[in-house]
């Protein structure tokens, strides 16, 4: 099998379980403490990845159809993107019985997908402003969502005029192909090692009352952060300048669409340089302080929050990163 088939096959994961785009942390910072995280997270994973695996099952049956029917090739249709979503799917639902209701319900379920997805990007960037200055936020609430939104729409609006496909075509291939894998590293890198995987459980642990799998130990420090860094690679690799249909983009546009992936990319390093240069004392200090907990480090839950402190105040396990970089 190609190497290309992978990652293609990675890339959909990212899109439909959406694990380093913020959407998943926001939305779970809202539950109450002791909800069983586990299972949302393996129930989550279950369905997104299922409702994939059976609509492959249904979307190459009719693609084969209309090949058969047409007499060309498969690789003739489009089997992703916007060709899949507004040409195939609507051929599919054209052979069942009342055709036309069907087509009304798949089309209102993709407004409501967009609609939905939109209010989870909203909400991502609004409650990293929150957490970041709640008072500015709580002041300005209403104009900074005001703002936010018409910066939203003039953003998309380019993607709605008559070339916009193509512009979408350059952003989905750039921010889908590198950022998301590299950022997914950096965050299993900075749980797992820096944190610290057993610290990391201890958390789960207080959480929902029993400590997870140590497969998830394994998996957190070691097969997660393997697979993502080869996927990086062969993803950097392979990689192609991006086409659509017979259209070849310009060096200008190939520019363009790396900035956008690197835009997308650059606040982790930058963010990361600033905390370590607000930081005081010497380097080995300052990476002493960045990677470890802060005060404010606590569970939400009262009850737990007068004894968190003293627990932690023991030195991390020797599995984690911070213990050699932090000298404890």
């Amino acid at each position: 099998m190609q190497v290309q088939t992978w990652l293609e096959a990675s890339f959909q994961v990212f899109y439909s379980l959406g694990p380093v785009w913020g959407g998943l942390v926001t939305m779970s910072s809202y539950n109450k403490f002791h909800n069983n995280c586990m299972r949302d997270a393996v129930i989550l994973t279950f369905v997104c990845e299922g409702t994939s695996f059976f609509a492959g099952f249904a979307i190459f049956t009719v693609l084969g159809h209309m090949a058969y029917n047409l007499n060309v090739p498969v690789e003739n249709f489009a089997a992703s993107g916007p060709g899949l979503a507004f040409v195939v799917y609507p051929e599919a639902v054209s052979y069942l019985p009342v055709p036309q209701l069907w087509a009304l319900l798949f089309f209102l379920m993709l407004f409501t997908v967009a609609l939905d997805t939109q209010f989870v990007a909203f909400e991502v960037v609004m409650t990293s402003l929150q957490d970041h200055m709640p008072s500015v936020v709580k002041r300005w609430e209403i104009i900074m969502k005001i703002v936010y939104s018409c910066l939203q729409f003039l953003l998309a609006l380019p993607l709605a005029c008559r070339g916009g496909i193509y512009l979408f075509q350059l952003v989905d291939w750039y921010i889908a192909a590198f950022s998301t894998a590299a950022i997914g590293l950096l965050q299993t890198v900075a749980v797992a090692w820096i944190y610290g995987a057993e610290r990391f459980m201890d958390d789960i642990q207080l959480m929902i009352g029993r400590r997870p799998l140590y497969l998830f130990n394994i998996l957190w420090r070691y097969i997660t952060p393997v697979v993502l860094l080869v996927l990086l690679v062969a993803s950097l690799l392979t990689y192609e300048s991006p086409t659509f249909k017979e259209y070849h983009y310009t060096s200008g546009a190939v520019a363009f669409g790396w900035f956008i992936a690197i835009v997308w990319f650059l606040p982790v390093p930058v963010m990361a340089v600033v905390q370590i240069m607000k930081s005081s004392g010497d380097i080995k200090k300052r990476l002493k302080t960045v990677c470890s907990p802060t005060s404010e480090w606590q569970p939400s839950s009262l009850d737990l929050k007068e004894r968190y402190p003293t627990e932690k105040a023991a030195p991390p396990p020797p599995s984690s990163l911070c213990s050699k970089i932090r000298g404890c």
